[in-house]
């Protein structure tokens, strides 16, 4: 009997140190399974367990083994029989693994161990499996180090110059051959060097702090042109370079390192320097040739109104004095008569010339005296300044659309007055001539032709047209030259400055002259003025 009670306490503390253990079992934080060893049927699992399995709790427990992983068989059925059979530990770390979970195939990341559990007599009697789950960590490591490998591969493919520094001491990771390049070291002499080790020349330029900043605040740093010197052909040069340092953030949103990009813009820099010192120096020379061209300029107008003015009062004396002779001389032979008449032609010619460049030397004399002006006032002044001419000529005058603008008064009487008077001398013989003088705005389309002009302002196109001789469309530029004259002084009286004079005025109101024409059939002349100044 006592021997009865010594047995069943015996068993009732073997089911207590069992209870016990399945109980630890089950709280345990990995997921564990113990199978026996001789048959490999699960005994014991926790919750975790079931979890990494995928497959239903009742499925695992009471199963041999190989029937509920068999997928996993091939790859670590002998791994599992070494342990029962040398009672050796068997561990696989973070290894990837495809089981069935949930009826689907699944590849997981698991680090687990094969654990002998061995009886009194030393042999094993149960494995404990151990496993963890860590596809996430795993995954996500993979992740990181794609991305490094794809850093690296961008570092060392790029255009320009990279390199990664980690570390607070910046330690010279990885490095390109264009950066190595830039900085006159080789790979040998740079790589697992702190930056400012490898290259001393690059100490105390200010980068220290700059690098340094990046790396405790994670506030990039981005800089054009900046100068520093580096080793060049065996010796220290300055160069310019545009960089940026951007800061390595880990998982956890720390800073590991920096990655540095660096383009050398030193010919760049050198040569806009040049081209700068260039234009300063070429722009200086023009303002120095610009203010005696301005001056000779001012002397030449002078001397142009001076002797102008005063060559008037010698010829009116000459042409008056030869009026009077052929009045006052009584028999005068035939000769004598031609002689005094073509005298008198010639100061009469030349007085007319005097006036004319007077009038285009004093042009530019008279640009401030800006009114509101009705260009339709100005034609209809113009057809009774040469009513007498129109009335012999039978000529017509038409005008419609003239606007009122900011202009010189003077002027534009000069300006229309002398087109009109062109139109009506080279109107064709036995022909009224037709003179049209329209108007309109210039629309913006229109204006871009017409790059000689100011593009930020709105434009009138004044038109006059005839339909006289016209001339040929090659000398459409040449009939504004001073003096330039196409037609025989014997047939059309003229000094051959009108036009110039015209074409100075349109300018000085900021806009432009111009001629179209078809021989025989006309000329027409564009008009080109600024709504407002």
């Amino acid at each position: 009997m006592p021997d009865e009670i010594s047995l069943n306490e015996e068993q009732k503390e073997i089911d207590h140190g069992n209870s016990r253990f399945q109980k630890l079992v089950e709280q345990a934080p990995i997921g564990i399974c113990i199978i026996n060893a001789i048959t490999l049927v699960a005994e014991i699992l926790n919750e975790r367990f079931v979890q990494v399995a995928g497959k239903p709790y009742k499925t695992i427990l009471g199963s041999y083994y190989w029937d509920t992983f068999a997928e996993a068989a091939p790859y670590y059925e002998t791994a599992l029989q070494d342990v029962v059979d040398k009672g050796v530990k068997f561990t696989a770390d973070e290894v990837e693994l495809m089981l069935i979970r949930d009826g689907k195939p699944d590849y997981i990341n698991v680090t687990f161990v094969y654990d002998p559990i061995k009886g009194e007599d030393g042999t094993t009697q149960k494995v404990a499996i151990w496993v963890v789950e860590n596809t996430e960590r795993v995954r996500a490591q993979k992740k990181i180090e794609d991305n490094e490998h794809a850093l690296r591969n961008i570092i060392l493919q790029a255009p320009v110059a990279m390199c990664i520094f980690r570390g607070a001491e910046f330690i010279i990771e990885i490095a390109n051959e264009k950066m190595f390049e830039f900085w006159g070291r080789g790979s040998d002499d740079i790589i697992g060097k702190p930056v400012f080790e490898a290259l001393p020349e690059a100490k105390n330029q200010g980068y220290e702090e700059l690098l340094s900043n990046v790396f405790i605040t994670g506030d990039s740093f981005t800089a054009n042109e900046l100068p520093v010197v580096l080793p060049r052909n065996g010796k220290r040069e300055n160069v310019f370079v545009n960089f940026s340092y951007e800061p390595i953030r880990e998982v956890d949103n720390s800073i590991s390192g920096i990655i540095a990009v660096a383009i050398d813009v030193t010919k760049q820099v050198t040569n806009r320097h040049n081209i700068e010192s260039e234009v300063a120096e070429r722009t200086r020379e023009l303002a120095e040739v610009n203010q005696r061209l301005q001056q000779n300029n001012k002397e030449l107008q002078q001397f142009a109104y001076i002797a102008s003015h005063d060559l008037q009062e010698p010829v009116r004396k000459v042409f008056t004095y030869t009026q009077m002779l052929e009045k006052n001389l009584v028999a005068v032979d035939e000769r004598s008569a031609t002689y005094i008449k073509k005298i008198a032609a010639a100061s009469h010619k030349m007085l007319a010339l005097i006036r004319d460049v007077l009038s285009f030397s004093q042009l530019s004399r008279e640009r401030e005296q800006f009114k509101q002006v009705n260009l339709a006032d100005i034609v209809e002044n113009i057809k009774n300044d040469f009513e007498l001419l129109i009335e012999e000529k039978q000529a017509v005058i038409q005008s419609k659309n003239l606007p009122v603008l900011a202009a010189i008064p003077l002027q534009m009487n000069q300006l229309f007055g002398n087109l009109v008077s062109n139109a009506l001398k080279f109107s064709k013989k036995d022909t009224a001539p037709v003179i049209e003088i329209t108007g309109k705005t210039l629309s913006k389309e229109a204006l871009s032709k017409y790059k000689d002009l100011n593009q930020s302002l709105e434009y009138y196109l004044i038109q006059v047209s005839d339909y006289g001789i016209g001339f040929n469309q090659e000398n459409a530029d040449i009939i504004f030259d001073i003096f330039q004259r196409l037609n025989s002084t014997v047939e059309y009286e003229g000094t051959g400055i009108g036009l110039a004079i015209c074409k100075k005025i349109a300018i000085n109101h900021n806009g432009n002259l111009t001629a179209r024409s078809g021989l025989n059939n006309g000329a027409t002349f564009n008009i080109f003025l600024p709504k407002s100044r």
